[in-house]
């Protein structure tokens, strides 16, 4: 073997050698079981919107029609704390409620299951990218109109408001946070429950189809990429061996 022979299959081996840089190791590649789990772990369905758009009622409905369990994440917080929501408010008040739904929330592990959280948790950083991880979000919009025909007394509903705050005020804020988290959107103005349902059901069957065919378009593109890189650095490997071939001779 020629000293450049060997050189270059050192360099082969270590390609910093040639640059005089560090190459980072690269990671492992998923296994099929890695793949398989990240993509079961993202079918959960997170239903978000203000008090009274039906959470809860359209979720465990959608729930049963996918064949998916349903979660009611303030139900987990009852039973963490071993109270009701409004104890656990009134005992360390708005921010303390907060810190705890933030956690139950972002420690929520599961799989295809749809999941009820409380309407502050878009409040919630860490429950939010938890959920944008492992799920899609959907979020139940209705007009403040029609959330107010539905909720008479907020009070009553057990809704916490700030001092000084009114139902409006917190409508308002609250909807820009709902439209940053949302992948899909529906639309309750006019419609009844079954209609809710049937609009939830079909918008998630085309946001499903639509991933579907960008992971298939992404996949082709990167895969048509690799084959014209190998082909590029086979060809480049044969002229650079024609050309030591005949520095040899």
């Amino acid at each position: 073997m020629t000293k450049a022979e060997s050189r270059a299959g050192e360099d082969e081996a270590d390609p910093g050698k040639r640059t005089g840089k560090r190459v980072p190791a690269q990671k492992p590649r998923a296994g099929p079981e890695e793949t398989a789990r990240e993509t079961h772990m993202k079918n959960n369905l997170i239903f978000i919107g203000m008090p009274a758009v039906g959470k809860s009622t359209v979720g465990i409905v959608v729930a049963k029609r996918l064949g998916m369990n349903f979660i009611d994440a303030d139900l987990l917080i009852q039973e963490q704390e071993k109270k009701l929501l409004r104890e656990i408010i009134a005992e360390v008040g708005q921010d303390g409620f907060l810190k705890i739904e933030n956690q139950v929330n972002a420690e929520l592990e599961t799989e295809n299951s749809v999941i009820s959280p409380g309407g502050s948790v878009i409040y919630c950083k860490d429950a939010m990218k938890h959920y944008k991880e492992i799920g899609t979000i959907v979020y139940l919009k209705a007009s403040y109109q029609t959330i107010k025909k539905r909720i008479h007394n907020p009070k009553k509903r057990g809704v916490v408001l700030r001092k000084d705050q009114s139902f409006r005020d917190l409508y308002n804020e609250r909807v820009p946070y709902f439209e940053k988290y949302a992948d899909i959107t529906v639309c309750e103005d006019g419609c009844r429950i079954e209609d809710t349902i049937e609009n939830v059901l079909n918008a998630v069957a085309e946001y499903r189809r639509q991933q579907k065919k960008q992971k298939k378009k992404k996949y082709r593109k990167n895969y048509g990429a690799k084959c014209r890189k190998s082909t590029k650095h086979t060809g480049k490997r044969t002229e650079d061996a024609k050309q030591q071939k005949k520095l040899d001779t």
